[in-house]
């Protein structure tokens, strides 16, 4: 319970889009977060609670179904599209990226 409860806390920073520090410890995670909580992004968060909400309700009302993480990722990029969201993703400028995939082959 404890491990559930330190893996899901240190998730909230990406619910509120706030930048935190990487910590070694829980409470340095909180006192982290706490410390950036007056930055958080009301963008960022409205759409991971809506997100969060859809997932439990479509959790619950179609049990059958699988999958309410894709359906809540589909609808997060098409709100993201339709509202023409400028979330930008921390990627490093200097760094290389690949423009393509990598050519199919069998492994060695």
């Amino acid at each position: 319970m404890a491990a559930a409860a330190i893996i899901g806390f240190s998730q909230v920073k990406h619910v509120l889009g706030v930048k935190t520090e990487r910590t070694e410890s829980f409470a340095e995670t909180v006192r982290e977060v706490w410390r950036h909580v007056g930055e958080t992004s009301g963008t960022t968060l409205t759409i991971g609670l809506v997100s969060i909400v859809a997932m439990l309700v479509l959790k619950r009302a179609m049990k059958q179904v699988p999958g309410a993480a894709l359906v809540v990722v589909i609808g997060s990029i098409l709100a993201v599209n339709l509202f023409d969201l400028n979330l930008s993703m921390s990627l490093s400028p200097s760094a290389q990226y690949p423009t393509r995939f990598p050519r199919l082959a069998c492994p060695r």
